[in-house]
């Protein structure tokens, strides 16, 4: 305990402009390292048990970074023949969807490196949380009986398990400890890829992900959870804008999925009526811009829930 404070400043060293500034979960770099591991667990998923709704999983996690991966022509390329590769194998060929899913996963780390080079033990932490918070979706969505749901979740339980590990030599030992114990927890409500016959009530699966996420930031003494909502709106509506104003479709498509990831912060925080019109405009296609411009204009007005 007493080697505390000196790991916690040399960290704020690592952490860069975000450990005093914007809560990590909200950082792009985090959105772009999430699309990687969605597309690396959707594939096993993909692989195990060929449907549409997992594909579509596939796709919409490529939305995240594929604006981004536009800088680097040779990647993106690689990555949509992967994705269309995956769309036919699941139609025509499904057994060789698990080899695929083994080669895609060098190609989907050499992308994340190239997209957010080294990351801090900070922006490692904010991935951690957002595929902890994917696990837990998973199970409430397999609860409700979302299959495909649960099976990505199972696979997403996997790869979070490796990268705590990469984690864990930044982190007190009380911590580890702490981590240990919520990562068994998610583990107990996920035994097999398959959804069990008898859920636990999926409030398990999301108090294990929220305590990871405590337990990170007061190991690595930062802020991860956006705590305010006010200043998560107007990151929203910035981020809106860029949607909506970038002449480059791929950056704008990514810019409006980032609007859809961060929107899980603010939902929960908005007046009754205000949350369900925003989740329903962002979900129009093509993007509602100024029907959500409006809409996070009289949310800022409040109230707040």
């Amino acid at each position: 305990m007493a080697g505390w404070p000196c790991r916690l400043l040399a960290l704020g060293v690592l952490l860069g402009p975000w450990a005093l500034g914007e809560p990590l979960l909200l950082a792009r770099e985090v959105r772009l390292l999430w699309a990687g591991e969605w597309l690396r667990a959707g594939l096993e998923a993909l692989a195990e048990a060929p449907t549409e709704g997992t594909l579509a999983h596939l796709f919409q996690a490529h939305a995240l970074w594929a604006g981004s991966l536009g800088a680097h022509p040779e990647l993106l390329s690689q990555v949509a023949a992967l994705l269309a590769e995956a769309k036919r194998l699941s139609e025509e060929e499904p057994e060789g969807l698990r080899a695929l899913a083994q080669r895609a996963s060098p190609l989907l780390s050499r992308a994340q490196a190239q997209l957010v080079p080294n990351p801090t033990p900070g922006l490692k932490a904010g991935l951690l949380v957002q595929m902890a918070l994917g696990v837990a979706e998973g199970y409430r969505q397999g609860f409700l009986l979302n299959k495909e749901a649960y099976r990505l979740g199972f696979f997403l339980l996997w790869h979070l398990q490796i990268h705590l590990e990469e984690l864990r030599p930044h982190l007190p030992s009380p911590v580890q400890e702490r981590v240990a114990e919520n990562l068994a927890a998610l583990r107990a409500l996920y035994p097999a890829s398959a959804p069990p016959s008898i859920f636990r009530h999926p409030d398990e699966a999301k108090e294990a992900a929220m305590d990871l996420l405590f337990a990170l930031e007061a190991g690595l003494g930062l802020d991860l959870w956006p705590r305010d909502p006010l200043a998560t709106l107007e990151r929203l509506q910035s981020l809106v804008q860029e949607a909506c104003q970038s002449p480059d479709p791929g950056l704008a498509q990514e810019a409006w999925e980032g609007v859809k990831s961060l929107a899980f912060y603010l939902i929960p925080s908005l007046a009754f009526g205000q949350g369900e019109a925003l989740a329903r405009a962002l979900e129009t296609r093509p993007p509602a811009c100024q029907p959500t411009l409006v809409l996070l204009q009289e949310a800022a007005a409040g109230p707040w829930e």
